[in-house]
């Protein structure tokens, strides 16, 4: 099993995130556009079925310390693979979600979880780039967006309530994600 917690934006924020998206799907871009968007708080990638119970646990203890809160869009950007964009995404910012995603890992990582290597960078991804092709029309969009204050996805605000483990699931059409338990934050 393929695992991972994410928390899911509201209808406002999908809507906004589908308007950014509407704008940097060039017709000739090599991209496998995101429509389903999450923001991955921790993945644990290959798991066996038998450290299902072990992850909730984890996750159960991080949710009934942590509070509600709310998070806004912000500017989109690239994530680079030496220096050749690899992953476009939509920013997402909130003071409490660095700690929701540190106190998470850390609890994964006490029951036994291979620690993440990477660092925390919240987001939401819009697509991941497969070839160079259509790609510099794409970046010079996703460059003019990032400048542009008052983009109607900018500062859309949406509530984080709860966050979701999930499963990826590869199939022929690229990958699906099957929620498995949620966790409401505060819920002690």
């Amino acid at each position: 099993m393929r695992l991972f917690f994410a928390a899911e934006p509201g209808a406002a924020a999908r809507a906004a995130f589908a308007a950014c998206l509407s704008r940097l799907q060039a017709p000739d871009a090599d991209v496998k556009w995101n429509e389903a968007p999450h923001l991955t708080l921790a993945f644990l990638g290959e798991q066996p079925e038998a450290r299902l119970p072990a992850a909730k646990a984890a996750a159960g203890r991080t949710a009934a310390s942590a509070r509600p809160f709310d998070a806004t869009l912000s500017a989109p950007g690239v994530f680079r693979d030496r220096g050749r964009p690899r992953v476009l995404w939509l920013g997402v910012s909130a003071p409490a979600l660095p700690e929701l995603a540190r106190s998470l890992r850390a609890e994964l990582a006490r029951d036994g979880f291979a620690p993440e290597t990477q660092p925390f960078s919240p987001h939401l991804t819009a697509g991941r780039v497969r070839t160079a092709r259509g790609l510099p029309e794409t970046l010079a969009e996703l460059e003019r967006l990032a400048g542009d204050a008052r983009a109607p996805w900018r500062d859309v605000p949406f509530p984080v309530r709860e966050f979701s483990l999930f499963e990826s699931r590869l199939g022929p059409d690229g990958a699906s994600h099957a929620e498995l338990a949620r966790f409401p934050l505060g819920a002690a």
